[in-house]
């Protein structure tokens, strides 16, 4: 069978994806087929015919036709072959040309989606770089990291990029920003909810520092998986702007 593509999921989760299988690659040698079938069956009704008029006297008619009956056999022996050899030539150009537009669509989304991927690293970039100057114990900064794209694109960027590397250092992304966002949430509801009065302040303040201090780490993994992953999305955006393939005429 096809082999199987092993995607990575998220939570310590694989999943196997077969490629879809090829559509058509059997007409051409359908059409062969019952191009010969028809070619046999002509062939054999003008022999019978060719037959038939041999056993008439000779005459004008049956020399008529006989004349006409080779010039037949010899106009469908050259003409089928080159009639199949035009239509398999036709059948390669339209092969080629669908070819051709499916690679160009393709790069076209993936083009797009690595634009989208890149404005949203930088969002998350500079959002990291906040937290890293402002965020201390005692404060509050309410998150406004960039989680959505990521999320949406978790499963689509496997489709449109053939590059382990790149998406895994995403995946590792959405990951560290995930958990920051998560702890950033905690201290808001920490701060500004009744756990605060109901613990003690001397409580809350012990909690919330270490609360921050594992943002404060977190975010150097992040920042080191978007410089990472920002040169790579360069990179192809560098090779998709050089693609060769052009637009079929």
């Amino acid at each position: 069978g096809q082999p199987a593509l092993v995607v990575f999921r998220g939570g310590g989760q694989f999943e196997a994806v077969r490629p879809p299988q090829p559509q058509g690659h059997h007409e051409p040698m359908r059409l062969v087929h019952t191009s010969l079938v028809w070619l046999a069956a002509c062939l054999t009704l003008l022999l019978a015919a060719w037959g038939t008029m041999t056993l008439l006297p000779q005459s004008g008619f049956r020399d008529s036709f006989l004349g006409n009956f080779w010039a037949t056999v010899i106009g469908v022996a050259i003409g089928v072959p080159i009639a199949l050899a035009l239509n398999r030539r036709l059948q390669q150009d339209e092969d080629t040309s669908r070819l051709q537009q499916s690679k160009l669509e393709t790069d076209r989304r993936t083009t797009q989606y690595l634009k989208m991927l890149q404005l949203s690293l930088l969002t998350n970039a500079t959002f990291l770089d906040l937290i890293a100057q402002r965020l201390l114990p005692g404060t509050v900064i309410y998150s406004n990291l960039d989680l959505e794209h990521l999320e949406s694109t978790a499963s689509l960027k496997y489709q449109l990029i053939d590059d382990i590397v790149l998406n895994g250092t995403i995946d590792s992304i959405r990951f560290n920003l995930r958990f920051i966002s998560r702890l950033m949430d905690l201290n808001v509801q920490l701060s500004f909810g009744p756990f605060r009065a109901a613990m003690g302040e001397t409580a809350f303040l012990s909690e919330q520092t270490a609360i921050i201090n594992r943002i404060r780490t977190t975010v150097p993994d992040a920042k080191r998986d978007i410089d990472k992953a920002l040169q790579l999305v360069g990179q192809k955006l560098s090779q998709q702007s050089q693609s060769p393939i052009k637009p079929a005429a």
